[in-house]
């Protein structure tokens, strides 16, 4: 599918809306009104802009409403001011003072519920809440949308019928479409979704909800967000790749990033990457380095057989271990990565581990060829960092070197 260049934001994309149907005489209309030059038979709009469309004709309907008609257009304004009742539709009520959700007093944390929280509510709770109502801050997710886990305080509450008017139910409508809109082009795995559970995060990302929040919170002030996908949702595709493998064209998929299969794939790539290099930067030195703990925080991870044979100094734990790998093209590193001990190609590591169980350093990659002894021997040679931080008494367990 070709590029099109969206009439209002100029941008090109592949996902994009024909309106170059007569149905759209009054957007045509309106560009020319704007002295705006186009292609009527090669007219289109992008996805990003559909809610920005459906606003400019929600204001020239309004625009239209407000000017003069005669009496027959009075007439039927009269009947447009008639109310309508939805039966099944609860009023959620429009006084300020208490929350429409909880029902609880309004304090310093409640907030203005914006137009998708009271769709969700609508949806969720077939509850109408009309413009200016407030709730609670701790009912929303990202400040934008309503937890749906969250129950709806019925007690003390009148169940009366929704009435709304004729241009109450033209907006309302209009609001639904722009929501139905959204979901056709939201990824179908979604993890500003506030609907996903511990499960669902520690089946797709290896970590629970609260895990993920306090990462996101932490390298969020370097990511940004692009059109094809949230810093978040970013967030999630690395973890995605390392915890199932799934290719970079299915996580595109998955995520709903518009274009090819190919454009997917490269963008899910680029995203991987972006991520990959700001957890390095930013997320791997606050926990993973000889430098990340001061030598008191080292000597509380101290367990009492560790003081009680070697006393509270600083007790390091040198272990091997070594991750698998594929054959390589290149003859040297094949030869180099081969491991006669475990008959396969493998790359090694050394952790420097303190009595409790907790990591203080992985340093590495080192050869397959090469022992637990001759990388000991290397890093007390080479790791400048390691040797500044240790001080006479500490006491290091390792293999002989």
């Amino acid at each position: 599918m070709p590029q099109k260049k969206c009439i209002l934001c100029s941008h090109w994309s592949f996902n994009y809306r024909s309106l170059s149907s007569s149905t759209y005489q009054w957007f045509h209309e309106h560009l020319r009104s704007q002295y705006k030059v186009f292609d009527e038979s090669d007219l289109n709009l992008c996805t990003t802009c559909v809610a920005d469309f459906y606003k400019l004709k929600e204001t020239l309907t309004i625009r239209l409403t407000d000017e003069p008609m005669d009496i027959a257009d009075e007439i039927n304004e009269n009947d447009d001011d008639n109310q309508f009742t939805l039966e099944n539709i609860i009023f959620g009520g429009s006084g300020h003072k208490k929350c429409v959700v909880c029902r609880q007093d309004i304090r310093n944390g409640a907030v203005t519920m914006p137009k998708s929280a009271r769709l969700d509510l609508l949806v969720i709770h077939s509850t109408y809440a009309p413009k200016g109502v407030r709730c609670c801050s701790n009912h929303l997710f990202h400040e934008k949308r309503l937890k749906p886990h969250h129950p709806l305080n019925m007690d003390n509450r009148q169940r009366l019928a929704t009435c709304i008017s004729s241009s109450e139910i033209i907006t309302l409508v209009s609001d639904l479409l722009s929501l139905l809109q959204e979901a056709l082009t939201s990824p179908r795995l979604d993890f500003l979704d506030s609907t996903l559970n511990d499960e669902d995060y520690l089946a797709w990302t290896g970590w629970t909800k609260t895990q993920f929040d306090n990462m996101f919170e932490i390298v969020s002030p370097y990511l940004r967000s692009s059109a094809n996908r949230h810093a978040r949702n970013a967030l999630a595709m690395f973890w995605i790749k390392l915890k199932t493998n799934l290719s970079f064209r299915q996580i595109g998929s998955m995520f709903n990033i518009p274009g090819d299969g190919e454009y997917r794939r490269k963008q899910a790539a680029d995203a991987f990457d972006s991520i990959r290099e700001c957890l390095v930067e930013n997320f791997v030195p606050l926990h993973l380095g000889v430098e990340h703990l001061t030598r008191e925080d080292a000597k509380s991870q101290n367990t009492s057989f560790s003081k009680e044979f070697f006393g509270n100094n600083v007790t390091i734990i040198w272990d091997g271990t070594y991750l698998y790998m594929g054959k390589s093209s290149a003859h040297l590193v094949n030869r180099k990565t081969y491991s006669g001990q475990k008959h396969r190609h493998l790359i090694k590591f050394m952790s420097l581990v303190l009595p409790n169980g907790y990591v203080l350093d992985t340093i590495g990659p080192f050869w397959g060829t090469m022992n637990d002894a001759t990388i000991a021997n290397t890093i007390t040679n080479t790791c400048d960092t390691l040797m500044r931080w240790c001080q006479p008494g500490d006491q290091m367990m390792m293999p002989r070197i």
